[in-house]
Order: C-alpha cells, then structure tokens, then sequence
C-alpha cells in the first residue's frame, strides 16, 4: 500500500498535463501512487495518460461527466494512500513538495490536513500567495476568504474514511472552500509558509471562467459563517463582505463604500468579542490585513483614502495593526510621489 495518494482529477486537460504528470514522478518522496481521475475528456488526455509505463501511476475514467467535486469524490473512495495528495492538471510540484508535507504531519500528529503556499505562473503573471500559518489564524481567515490553495493540501484519509467527508457538489466552484469551512473549526490545520506548489494562472482557470458563480457560492457558505458568529446578514452586508475581502468595493467604488467597510469591519471585531468565536489576536490580525488590502486597493481611484484608513481602523488590533497602519501610510507616500512626478 502507498504512503501517498496523489490526487489528480482532469478534464480535457491536454495542453499541461504531460509536465504536471512529470512534475509528480520526479518527487523525492518516492513511496506514493499518482490516482489521475479522467472526467470524461474527449481530447488526447486518455491517450497521455496511457503513453505511461510508470506502475506508480493508476488510471479511472468516468465516462459521465462528474465535474470536479465529483471526480474528487470518486478519487478519495478509490484513494490507497494514508496520505492524500491534491494536484491539479495544470500546476506543478516542486520536487521536495511531498517529502515535506508528511514529514511536518508526521511530526504534527494531531494534524489532519496541510498546505502550502504557492508559486504563480503564466499569463504574464510572476510572484506568489502566502497562506495563514497556525491553526487559529486559519480559522479565523476563513470567515474571510479560502485559506488554503486547494491543490496544495495533503490530508489524512483515514479521517475522510472515519467521517464520510466529502466534497459537496452544490457548491460548484467553491466546493473546497465549502469543505474547509466543515473541517476547520473542529480538526487541526496547517500551511507550510514556503512554496511546494507551482500555480498556473491562465484564461481556462477555473476562478477566471466562473468568478461570478464564484462570488454567489462563497457568500453562501461566508452566510453561515457569519451566522455562527452572531450575525444573521442581510443580502447587502453579504455582498459588501465578499467584494470588500477580494480587494473590490460594493456597491461602487467609491469613498462612501470604503467607509462602510471599516464600519462592517468593526461589527464583525464586536461580534467575535462577544462570542469568543475565533482567537481575538487571530481575528484582530485578519481585520488589519484585510482592511488594508482593500484601502491599498483604493489608492487609484477613491479619494481621501488616508483619512478613511485611519478613521475605520478596528479598535483592537494589536501588533500587526501598527504593521499594516505603517505600510500603509508607506503606500500612500509613494502613490503621492507619483503623481506629483
């Protein structure tokens, strides 16, 4: 039995995945099978697939088409691995990645799932995405946002075999993020702050093809979450919440919609001092960088945007408030400069 289960779903995925293949067959870790799911591609996919001769490598087709929660689906009930392994048909493994990933949950017993930060690529696009580290921050960015990179995480199967957990596929595209905010607030998490994964960014990518459906499925389970913390919101709280954590504004983009995120921002602080729902440094942490990142977002277009800052700060902030206040204000100097030049 391997130690690990790659999971590789595909669908008509041609164009990349021959290097995402080769990308898992030349992992350090060697004690793994590569289970690649085949949803129903009509491209040359089954014939890549099959020019294999790598016995690490185990192929199932459906021939009807599950879309991707299905196909994990089917993948974690035919999984043989103590670990699973996510990846997707267009990304790439660094060599080290699942080498790295089991010996941290080796060494973290207690930990039931583990992801990474990642790399971008393509696309003109050059950088990376850094995830929260620590089971508590984690937490308390989901109310945010999806705090891991899905086809970076690794998970122990036995916990998935135990609880019959599985990915919901009424909540296409953010069937993960669906399925992380069941997991987190009651097993262990963790991300690897260095990058084990290379993230392909193109025009097919999933979150580019349906961001509207997207947005429509997160604030479906953001509603949840918020109602677990004490607040029942209304349809615009919603939206102003969903847009304000993806660096947008709701309704317009404007000074009076900044304003109301800061406002919207410190109910949420109140709320969770009431309820104690998430770790308060945590919670103070993710309210500073999320503030941040959408009044950062703002400098361009909204005017006074130094004194909404200020003015809409949270109240309770801690350290990484002075942080985020710094850049900040370091953002807004040189925004100044460049108009003046």
């Amino acid at each position: 039995m391997p130690l690990i289960t790659v999971l590789m779903p595909v669908h008509n995925g041609e164009k990349y995945l021959e290097e995402t293949i080769d990308s898992v067959l030349c992992q350090t870790c060697n004690d793994f099978e590569l289970l690649i799911v085949d949803d129903g591609s009509v491209d040359s996919t089954p014939a890549i697939i099959r020019s294999y001769s790598d016995s690490r490598i185990r192929y199932i087709r459906s021939d009807q088409r599950l879309k991707l929660a299905g196909a994990l689906n089917l993948g974690i009930s035919k999984a043989k691995g103590q670990f699973v392994a996510r990846i997707d048909a267009d990304d790439l493994c660094r060599k080290d990645r699942l080498e790295k990933q089991v010996s941290y949950m080796r060494k973290h017993k207690d930990l039931v799932l583990c992801g990474s930060a990642v790399e971008l690529f393509g696309s003109g696009v050059a950088g990376g995405m850094v995830y929260p580290v620590g089971h508590s921050n984690i937490q308390a960015y989901l109310l945010f946002d999806n705090p891991f990179a899905h086809p970076s995480v690794m998970w122990r199967q036995q916990l998935f075999i135990e609880t019959r957990l599985q990915y919901n596929v009424e909540y296409y595209p953010a069937e993960d993020y669906a399925l992380w905010a069941k997991l987190v607030m009651n097993n262990k998490c963790d991300n690897l702050a260095q990058p084990l994964l290379r993230y392909r960014i193109h025009q097919a990518s999933m979150t580019r093809a349906d961001s509207a459906n997207m947005d429509v499925q997160s604030m479906r389970i953001q509603q949840e979450l918020l109602r677990d913390l004490g607040i029942d919101p209304t349809e615009e709280e919603l939206l102003l919440h969903r847009y304000g954590c993806t660096n947008r504004l709701y309704p317009q983009r404007d000074s009076s919609a900044l304003g109301e995120l800061g406002k919207w921002f410190c109910k949420l602080q109140k709320c969770n001092a009431k309820t104690v729902l998430y770790n308060r440094y945590s919670f103070g942490h993710c309210l500073s960088k999320f503030w941040y990142a959408a009044c950062y977002h703002a400098l361009r277009d909204v005017p006074s945007v130094l004194k909404i800052y200020f003015l809409n700060r949270m109240p309770c902030r801690g350290c990484w408030g002075y942080y985020y206040d710094m850049l900040f204000l370091l953002a807004w100097i040189r925004q100044a400069l460049r108009k003046l030049l």
